[in-house]
């Protein structure tokens, strides 16, 4: 592996096992790497299983910084006193988080951030003492409820697949099952619109062969309409 990205830059190495009881540990040294290394006004965290208006969430993005709201942000769909589970997967013990509720954060799944919003988060994780729990999406709500100086703000267009249409979001969270991800992006691609999303490499069978295959003939139906102006042209069909 080191000598694969020594050779071609692909593979990034981290110090400490990609397990999920350390998913917290992967997202801030991810953070850290890309504050580091890249050069961004938002970032957008999504799961695998999220789809993407592209063009949506980019005007989105625009009538932010023409309002002025683009410092210190923190959005996506929010969660509002959510309870502590002390049992199970998802079990937090008291002596990390004494509290019943966990304080104002927005779901995991798809989440936006300003940049200095993002450098603020890393100030508090690499120089505040606090609880560290595995789950990214409420650590990092923690982190900017110590911080006191980020935004925590519900963004109506963030909304679960099973809650809301394509028509009405711009990004879709939880997309399953994997037709209905399928028929959203085909219905972004006759629109014109671009869009992500992406399948985890643990379901890319042969059914998810299939539907790609049906996703690519979508696509080139569409680029055909497109080349040919007489199918949409009122004019040449005029007698």
């Amino acid at each position: 592996m080191r000598a694969e990205r020594d050779q071609y830059g692909d593979i990034l190495i981290a110090p400490f096992l990609d397990e999920y009881a350390r998913q917290t540990f992967k997202v801030m040294w991810s953070l850290r790497h890309l504050l580091d290394h890249f050069s961004f006004h938002f970032l957008l965290l999504v799961d695998e299983d999220v789809v993407v208006n592209v063009r949506d969430l980019n005007s989105y993005l625009t009538n932010l910084r023409r309002d002025g709201q683009d410092t210190m942000f923190y959005g996506g769909s929010q969660c509002l006193e959510m309870e502590v589970e002390r049992e199970g997967l998802f079990a937090v013990s008291r002596r990390v988080w004494p509290h019943d509720v966990f304080p104002p954060l927005c779901d995991g799944s798809a989440l936006l951030f300003s940049h200095d919003a993002v450098v603020e988060i890393i100030r508090v994780w690499e120089t505040d003492r606090q609880p560290v729990v595995q789950m990214d999406d409420i650590q990092i709500g923690i982190m900017v409820f110590i911080s006191g100086r980020i935004k925590v703000t519900e963004i109506a267009g963030f909304s679960h697949g099973c809650e809301a249409s394509r028509q009405d979001s711009f990004v879709l969270q939880h997309i399953k099952p994997l037709e209905t991800g399928v028929e959203i992006i085909e219905g972004f691609i006759r629109e014109g619109v671009y869009c992500h999303y992406n399948v985890h490499p643990k379901i890319r069978n042969e059914k998810y062969s299939k539907m790609k295959h049906a996703l690519d003939d979508v696509i080139k139906a569409v680029e055909v309409q497109a080349e040919d102006p007489e199918d949409d042209d009122p004019v040449a069909d005029a007698p």
